[in-house]
């Protein structure tokens, strides 16, 4: 095999090789958004801590968070969450926490604020409960306006409360 037979197969490996890193490339990127903006997912609906079925109900938008009582970073944004949650409030917006698993999450009896323990079979397949903290703004359509993976820091914050006057306005 001479030089300049081994040359070009050389460079169609390199670009083979280059194509593959793009396509994991843009895999990859994919998957690590986990929710995009205005993806569709459901009106939160089902079983609350206490047994009681929470029924359909509209409202102009909705925050969701998945939490439970031993996630450490679910704690850490309190001051955070709770301004986003005052915010959206005053708008009406209904306010629905739940658990990634039945029994992560304790009966906390906040006002306005409603705990799910078994949320319905179209929202659990929207939900990819990975990881905890997730918080979700949806409008009354149930599209995802905003989405924060991890803690509520004041940058997502900012953004969440943006996402919030988009959907009032």
């Amino acid at each position: 095999m001479n030089y300049a037979t081994l040359s070009k197969i050389v460079i169609i490996s390199l670009v083979v090789i280059c194509t593959l890193e793009y396509i994991v490339f843009l895999a990859m990127r994919d998957v690590g958004r986990l929710y995009r903006s205005n993806e569709t997912m459901s009106i939160p609906t089902g079983f609350l801590l206490n047994g009681d079925y929470l029924p359909l109900r509209s409202a102009p938008c909705y925050v969701i968070r998945l939490a439970t009582d031993q996630c450490r970073y679910c704690n850490m944004d309190q001051s955070e969450y709770n301004q986003l949650v005052q915010e959206t409030q005053k708008t009406g917006c209904e306010i629905v926490v739940s658990a990634p698993r039945v029994n992560e999450m304790k009966l906390h009896p906040v006002e306005n604020r409603v705990q799910l323990q078994y949320v319905d079979m179209k929202m659990m397949r929207a939900l990819r409960p990975v990881l905890t903290p997730q918080t979700f703004l949806l409008d009354r359509t149930a599209r995802i306006k905003w989405s924060c993976l991890g803690s509520v820091d004041i940058h997502a914050l900012r953004l969440a409360l943006r996402a919030l006057k988009n959907i009032n306005n």
